[in-house]
């Protein structure tokens, strides 16, 4: 398709149309899971690049019915980090480092070890 151009009013009520579709998905899953208000005491933890749209927070409380956050990744960075690191956009990327490490020294993930050529 040719590329065409809308307004930044029109790219807003899009984006803002598939934000609310992806917080109804995940509102309805946590219903078929049981969890609800008096379970996810913490609210709901948004990470990644999209964490960083503008009144994401507010759409997400509003159609959730939960508190939400942005999760910033800075309590997990060593001191003199590169600051680029403390941004949402990488709170995932570390968590799931993190996760990887902790699985490994504890034993609950084994990783080859590459072979030599």
């Amino acid at each position: 398709m040719p590329a065409k151009e809308i307004s930044v009013k029109n790219l807003a009520n899009i984006i803002q149309a598939r934000m609310s579709e992806i917080l109804d998905f995940v509102t309805y899953h946590l219903k078929q899971i049981g969890m609800d208000n008096r379970q996810l005491n913490g609210g709901i933890v948004l990470t990644g690049g999209g964490s960083q749209l503008r009144h994401l927070i507010q759409l997400t409380e509003y159609v959730t019915g939960m508190p939400a956050r942005i999760g910033l990744p800075n309590e997990h960075l060593a001191a003199g980090h590169i600051e680029e690191l403390a941004k949402p956009t990488y709170s995932t990327c570390l968590g799931l480092i993190l996760k990887g490490c902790d699985d490994y020294e504890n034993n609950r993930k084994v990783f080859e070890k590459a072979l030599s050529a």
